[in-house]
This record gives C-alpha cells, sequence and structure tokens, in this order.
C-alpha cells in the first residue's frame, strides 16, 4: 500500500469538491446526520455546521484500510489520511 504525492493532491481535491457541494446544508436536531453515502465517499454533517467528508482509499486484503478525510475547523478546512487495522 503507497500514495504518490499526485495522488495525495488529488484526494484532497476530490473531497474539496465534495465539501463544497454540502458545505451549505443545515442539519437540525441531531448530533450528527449522514447526508451523502456512496460505495466509497461518505458526508457527515452536525447542527452546529461541522462538516466531515470521508473517502476509502483502498482496503487490503490482510484487513489495513486507507481512508482520507476533510473536515472544517475554526482555522479552516483539514486534511488528513489515516491506516487502520480493520478486524474480520
Amino acid at each position: 500500500m503507497n500514495i504518490t504525492y499526485k495522488q495525495y493532491e488529488e484526494m484532497i481535491d476530490y473531497l474539496e469538491k465534495i465539501y463544497n457541494q454540502y458545505v451549505g446544508l443545515k442539519v437540525e436536531n441531531c448530533d450528527a446526520m449522514l447526508i451523502h453515502h456512496d460505495e466509497s465517499t461518505q458526508v457527515y454533517g452536525t447542527c452546529d455546521g461541522s462538516l466531515t467528508v470521508s473517502h476509502l482509499i483502498e482496503h487490503t486484503d490482510d484487513g489495513l484500510t486507507l481512508v482520507a478525510y476533510m473536515y472544517n475547523t475554526p482555522d479552516g478546512l483539514e486534511f488528513e489520511i489515516n491506516v487502520k487495522k480493520v478486524d474480520a
């Protein structure tokens, strides 16, 4: 499992595009709400205006997942990639 800098930049662009589609949507009366879901991308919003976009980049045969996240903070948009072991 590896990722190139070009793939990293493309992932930022993709998540920012998805983020911008949903950033103005208001969520009411719940802590978190799933706004969008497809086979590899999810968007969650909260009533305080927070928005998180996640995208599954890769899932390996030995149980590792590589997931990219974009979310808003008081300082602006944050982007991160996490690698996690998923128990079978």
